[in-house]
């Protein structure tokens, strides 16, 4: 039969490994961890006192989360990536379709990355062209002919 103490851990850490699917990061698995193990130690009556119990899960949870995350992070790494922010960073050369005629004279619109910028050419590019980027100033961007 087991004892309520040890229901209690083992409940404890059914919980942890539940809130590990709403809260990614391998730390609350390594406490629903530390529960089964203490579930265990209770259950087999290793320790009886509930300080003492307390004190062993966190001194267990300390230790995996500082020592076996990194580990288990680097055996099980996930979907990430990261994009580059900096707005300054234009490929020249990049191809741009033109929404707007740019000619000499006026300035139209290109679309790059998914937004309409202002353009400017000495050729003259009609609709639906594509250009190139060849330079930029502001919010301005010099395009050629492709």
């Amino acid at each position: 039969m087991i004892h309520t103490e040890t229901m209690a851990w083992l409940i404890l850490a059914g919980i942890f490994f539940l809130l590990e699917f709403v809260i990614p990061g391998a730390i609350v698995s390594f406490l629903g961890l530390s529960s089964l193990i203490i579930a265990g130690l209770v259950h087999f009556g290793y320790t009886d006192n509930l300080l003492v119990t307390v004190t062993y899960w966190m001194i267990l949870s300390i230790i995996f989360i500082v020592f076996f995350r990194g580990f288990i992070l680097r055996l099980l790494p996930g979907d990430s990536r990261v994009d580059s922010t900096d707005e300054d960073e234009f490929e020249n050369g990049a191809k741009v379709t033109v929404l707007e005629t740019v000619d000499g004279k006026n300035q139209g619109r290109v679309r790059y990355r998914e937004s309409s910028w202002e353009a400017l050419s000495e050729q003259e590019i009609q609709v639906g062209e594509v250009a190139r980027i060849v330079g930029r100033e502001g919010k301005k961007l010099f395009i050629k002919k492709d």
